[in-house]
């Protein structure tokens, strides 16, 4: 996990299945759509389809649902997301799906948190943290901008002492 280079997508899977078979003995891979869901931004509008087949994710032996992403020769970062539930509902960003990035010195961290927003360039970007941008998480108080997509939620949470209170 973790590299750089020109790699399609099939063989992208192919690793990581090999990799997941190796160290996650009970886990079922995510072939034929068989994860496949639709989610949903943090204020209901509809985002995607996900944990396709053609992306690379697994269900844990507990359930969860889980997609890892390569990064590019444009990123720092792999791209985690979890679903906790698995295909239950609500199946919204923020809610029940969780995401999180692995840098490639190994560090793992909540997408928009204070970590993620402090790494970009060696210096804090308040639009990547979720304190400072409302777009990623809303604020305290306030009900969530139209345009809000709960990528920071997860952030949120941890920052705001595993306290889901949005």
């Amino acid at each position: 996990m973790g590299f750089v280079g020109n790699i399609s997508d099939s063989d992208w899977v192919s690793n990581m299945s090999d990799f997941v078979n190796k160290y996650f003995r009970s886990a079922k891979l995510c072939t034929d759509n068989y994860c496949e869901e639709d989610i949903y931004q943090v204020d209901g509008t509809y985002q995607e389809k996900a944990f396709t087949s053609s992306e690379f994710a697994f269900v844990s032996a507990d359930g969860m649902l889980i997609k890892i992403m390569p990064r590019t020769s444009a990123s720092l970062w792999n791209s985690i997301t979890v679903d906790v539930n698995g295909n239950k509902g609500p199946n919204t960003i923020g809610r029940d799906i969780h995401l999180f990035r692995l840098s490639q010195q190994g560090k793992f961290c909540p997408y928009y948190g204070y970590d993620y927003a402090s790494s970009q360039g060696g210096i804090y970007n308040r639009n990547l943290h979720w304190k400072t941008n409302e777009n990623l998480c809303g604020w305290d108080g306030r009900p969530f901008p139209s345009r809000s997509t709960g990528y920071g939620c997860t952030a949120r949470i941890i920052e705001s002492s595993w306290q889901m209170n949005y």
